[in-house]
């Protein structure tokens, strides 16, 4: 099984994950243990809660795995992405240092550079976060 967390055009320490993969039904999984010693989330922590906006960084990055995928098959460069949309978004269980985040990714639509997903993150069995947003694919360059 490939790991498709080096599509990610983030480095450290902006860079969270550590392991990703396709799924049979073409979905992208991951997960990821909420480090104790990166700096920029240790900054964002609340009462050693990571916030909502962390935790969809985090599956964004998930997300990222499956256009640098495509790219890759492409034999494109890996592309950048920017959120685009929101269409919902909730958030559950709280999320500390030293959780586990499993991670799913579904792309529901694509068309050109937009991709709308279903983003899934669970933590201890309980919903961490759940919605539906869309992704612009970004070719170095084409935004500034």
């Amino acid at each position: 099984m490939e790991n498709l967390a080096h599509f990610i055009p983030h480095r450290p320490p902006m860079h969270w994950l550590a392991k990703a993969w396709l799924e049979e039904d073409g979905s992208i999984g991951a997960r990821w243990t909420v480090p104790d010693d990166n700096p920029v989330i240790n900054t964002l922590l609340q009462a050693n809660v990571l916030p909502p906006a962390a935790v969809l960084e985090v599956l964004a990055q998930a997300a990222a795995c499956k256009a640098g995928l495509s790219a890759s098959q492409a034999h494109a460069p890996v592309p950048g992405g920017r959120l685009v949309a929101i269409e919902h978004l909730s958030f559950g269980a709280p999320v500390r240092v030293g959780d586990t985040l499993d991670l799913r990714i579904s792309v529901l639509r694509q068309w050109q550079n937009l991709l709308k997903c279903q983003l899934l993150a669970t933590v201890r069995g309980k919903m961490a976060a759940m919605g539906v947003v869309t992704f612009a694919v970004v070719v170095q360059g084409q935004f500034p």
